[in-house]
């Protein structure tokens, strides 16, 4: 049998070879889904092979991706893993949270600052474009 974080690899690999369609130009949305591995969790040490491990993944929807089709994606990823590297328990999948598409236009902040910093040129050393944060004096 094959140990958790070797299957949690190949999960990975699957993940970042999933195939997700591109922007959809007749929504004004100007990005396509995306789908990230953020993070990864398993294992004790050196000697224990682990039995458990756990990722976390981040899809961005879009008006024509919603989070049903992000669900299918990952889960489709999980079957050809169950299917490629059995394992005595079948992998789990536990939806935490959906979020619809969200996009600012660039007059919208903080788009607005960003583009606006990012039309300066390149920033010199200690120089900053952001938003300052004003700070009381100590002792008063």
């Amino acid at each position: 049998m094959v140990g958790a974080i070797c299957r949690a690899a190949h999960l990975v690999r699957l993940l970042d070879e999933a195939q997700l369609p591109g922007p959809d130009t007749g929504s004004g949305f100007p990005l396509g889904p995306k789908l990230s591995v953020t993070a990864l969790h398993g294992g004790q040490g050196f000697s224990v092979t682990p039995s458990r491990f756990e990722l976390k993944v981040d899809v961005r929807t879009t008006p024509s991706f919603d989070a049903h089709d992000a669900e299918t994606v990952v889960r489709k990823a999980v079957a050809e893993l169950d299917a490629d590297l059995p394992a005595a328990v079948p992998t789990e999948v536990v939806p935490v949270a959906f979020w619809p598409p969200f996009h600012l236009d660039e007059d919208e902040q903080p788009a607005a600052a960003l583009l606006q910093a990012a039309a300066g040129g390149p920033l010199r050393p200690g120089e900053n474009r952001g938003p300052q944060q004003h700070r009381q004096p100590a002792g008063r």
